[in-house]
Parts: C-alpha cells; structure tokens; sequence
C-alpha cells in the first residue's frame, strides 16, 4: 500500500471518520499495530478500513458469480460505497471490527474476506455474508485454524517497500519485521531451505547481509548468495517521512498505552497530533467521543420512553373502576 497522507491530511481524514466510531475501538488500534498484516503497519486505520471495503465489494461479487448468477455479479454492490463517510454508522461499525478482527490474526484483508466467505457459505448461509457476520465466531475458528496451518507464512509475503533496507530508519516498525522475518525463515531445521528463503528475502531488499551473517553464520549466508539471482528492480527510496509513521499515529483515544508505544520514535508528536485532535473533536461535537455520546443519549432517550410507558400505565391502573 502506498496511499500516504501528510499529517494534516491524516488528521482531516481521522477526523471525518471518529464519530462513527467508538473511542473503545480507536484504542485497540496501537495494539493491533503489532499484529496486524506487514504491508499494513504504516497507513490509517480509516484508510485500511476503506481498502477493507474495496475488498469486500471484489470478494462478494467474486462469490456471487460463483454462487448465485455469474452475469449479475459485478452489478452487485453489497455495500453503498467503500467511501466510509458515504455509509450508514452501522456499516461503517460492522466493516471497521471486521478489519480489526483481520488485523487480529494478522491475515491479509482478501484473503482474511474469502476465508470468511467460504466458512460462512459452508454453514449453509442462504445469503452472501455482511459486514457484521465477518468477525462471528466461526470466522474467528477459521482464522485461527488458517494461521495455524503450514500456508499461513505471513512474513515472506511482505510487498511494502518502506521495510527494504535500504529504507532502514532504526524503527520499531522494521526492527520487529526483520526479527519476524528471521524467526519464519528458522523454523526450517533444513539449511538449505533457510538460504532458499534467505535469498528470496535477499532478491527482494528485505534481508542484506549484515543480518543474514550475524543471524544464521557465514555459511548459511554463502548459500543463500550462491541461490540469490541479480535484482534489476531496486526499490523507492524516495519516501516522504510521513510514509514511515505508523498506522496507530494521532488517532484519538489512544493514549495511557506505554508498553505498547515505549519503543516507537514517534511517541511524542504522536501525543501531540492525538491532543490535537481529541481538542478539535471537543470543539466540534461537545465531546472527544461523539460515538459515545450519542449512545448515552439514545439509551437515556429509551429510558425516559420507558419510564413515561410506566408513568402512563400506573395512570390507568388508578383510573380504572374498581
């Protein structure tokens, strides 16, 4: 993903979208940064929850034509848009857990969207799935028996030029992809297989020599340059430095998580952007969590419809004739 925003830009963005959405769910967001598929550690959460949609729409249509009618399909719109501000509330909800459960199990969207799909078109459903039955029980099973298998290799499908080398910032981000780039790679106890992956990893920037050697020994790292093939594509460099921010930068009611954001070089002016627009939220809804304020005054309203419902029928109680 290359879809990079400048802070302010980012901010506009997270401000158009927070009330829709609750400060409980913008506070897993940081945590889920940690887990989360590769390609998708440096870019918002309201733009992953939008690519999240994109995907959606291809899976349902996809599902459609095999399914249901093959000519019918790509007319098909399950959802309005994958624009979250042309949504209802409730879709953006549903589409918003749907992609953090993904990001939970750390499963790339399409795929984390077909493997629901296929669960739940298994159960018998006589429907194509929603948004809100895309973080249901049986999906969550599904997940967990994909990562649990020998195809889930989350690490050696990383895409995302901002982790080559030759991009390397000493972030927490990157550190943390390399150390679980290394650890897939040894969980083969066969060295050839390891310089195999080695020098896949080595063809696409990711892993240079530096981290082979003192990782795996000269000798594996011998292999591995012996397999490698000459690379022609060289990768961007030419980032701008909002590129490497992270995908939980500035959003509301992400704060009071020090263990989570102790490592990351961002910490500060993150706090700062968070303030920032947790004061604009203030200033334009009365409130830092407009979604949970607009609960609390829907329940409040249906307690006082109650409480007259009540008021009413004791009324005609005391009236009636005895």
């Amino acid at each position: 993903m290359q879809n990079i925003l400048l802070e302010q830009e980012r901010s506009a963005h997270i401000l158009s979208t927070a009330p829709m959405i609750s400060g409980e769910l913008w506070h897993k967001e940081p945590e889920l940064n940690h887990t989360r598929w590769y390609d998708y550690r440096m870019t918002d959460p309201v733009t992953l929850t939008e690519l999240f949609a994109e995907k959606y729409i291809k899976v349902f249509r996809e599902q459609h034509a095999k399914n249901k009618d093959f000519h019918e399909a790509e007319k098909k719109q399950p959802i309005k848009s994958a624009n979250l501000i042309e949504l209802r509330p409730t879709e953006v909800t549903s589409l918003w857990l749907a992609r953090q459960c993904a990001d939970q199990y750390g499963i790339a969207y399409d795929t984390a969207i077909r493997i629901a799909f296929n669960t739940l078109v298994d159960r018998q459903y006589k429907k194509l799935p929603r948004p809100n039955q895309l973080y249901s029980a049986p999906v969550k099973a599904a997940y967990e028996k994909h990562i649990g298998s020998n195809s889930y290799i989350g690490p050696f499908h990383i895409e995302n030029e901002q982790f080559c080398y030759q991009n390397y910032r000493k972030l927490a981000l990157q550190d943390t992809m390399i150390k679980d780039l290394v650890t897939q790679i040894k969980k083969s106890d066969n060295k050839r297989t390891q310089a195999t992956n080695i020098a896949i990893q080595m063809e696409k920037h990711f892993l240079n020599d530096e981290v082979v050697i003192r990782e795996f020994g000269t000798r594996i790292h011998a292999l591995a340059v012996e397999k490698k093939e000459e690379c022609s594509n060289t990768p961007r460099t030419d980032f701008h430095e909002e590129a490497y921010k992270p995908s939980c930068w500035g959003i509301p009611h992400s704060g009071s998580q020090a263990t989570l954001c102790s490592d990351c070089s961002f910490q500060t002016e993150c706090g700062k952007a968070r303030n920032n627009i947790e004061a604009l939220l203030e200033k334009n809804h009365g409130t830092s969590d407009p979604k949970l304020e607009e609960k609390r005054r829907k329940a409040a309203e249906r307690q006082r419809r109650h409480r007259e419902k009540k008021r009413q029928e004791k009324q005609l109680q005391q009236t009636a004739p005895a």
